[in-house]
């Protein structure tokens, strides 16, 4: 069972809840489809609503990065809510005694508790198994202290059809652009070329 102070919010017709776990139990709780789905490897293109982890991108990209990095920070992680209970108590039916200027969100606020139900990485499934794999020390360089306590932000949504469920999943997915060759030539503070170019344009005396 997992209880975490969380929103409940909604976007067109999904209800969702935004909460925030640490690492180490989100490594622990959260699994990719691939794992949490004893039948993955036999799911038709129909059933299936997550891709396949890339494992090059994997070692390569992601886990370096969240490793290394002092300032590593990512978005959201979608998590599907795949069965089981789910219960949501507002401050309200607590009976917090709130003052008068929170009363209108309190519906808003509370205990998100979810019983018996796998929890599977519907978008940023290559950002868990990289802290996964950082937490169990599976990592060939030294590894920034405190990862196992950061926070990440989590979004949970119900699996209330699997159409829906792949609808979702593709959105979220179709519209994230990666950044061209000239934004990561411009943005970039870990390309050294990137850097050296930008130092060199900006030097007046050419």
């Amino acid at each position: 069972m997992t209880t975490l102070p969380a929103q409940r919010l909604k976007m067109g017709s999904t209800t969702y809840f935004l909460a925030s776990m640490p690492v180490r139990e989100l490594v622990m709780v959260v699994k990719p489809a691939s794992e949490a789905l004893a039948d993955w490897d036999e799911m038709s293109i129909e059933d299936r609503f997550q891709r396949d982890i890339n494992i090059r991108r994997l070692h390569e990209e992601v886990v370096p990065y969240l490793a290394t990095h002092p300032d590593r920070f990512f978005g959201s992680v979608i998590v599907l809510i795949d069965g089981g209970e789910v219960e949501f108590e507002t401050f309200a039916q607590l009976n917090a005694n709130l003052p008068r200027a929170y009363m209108g969100s309190v519906e808003k606020f509370g205990f998100l508790t979810i019983n018996g139900a796998d929890l599977i990485a519907l978008d940023g499934q290559h950002r868990l198994v990289a802290l996964r794999e950082i937490i169990l020390g599976h990592f060939d360089g030294i590894a920034q202290p405190g990862i196992a306590n950061d926070d990440v932000s989590v979004v949970f949504i119900t699996n209330e059809d699997i159409k829906k469920t792949r609808r979702i999943f593709n959105k979220v997915n179709r519209y994230a652009r990666s950044t061209s060759r000239a934004d990561n030539l411009i943005l970039s503070e870990d390309d050294g070329y990137a850097i050296i170019s930008r130092q060199l344009f900006n030097d007046p005396s050419g």
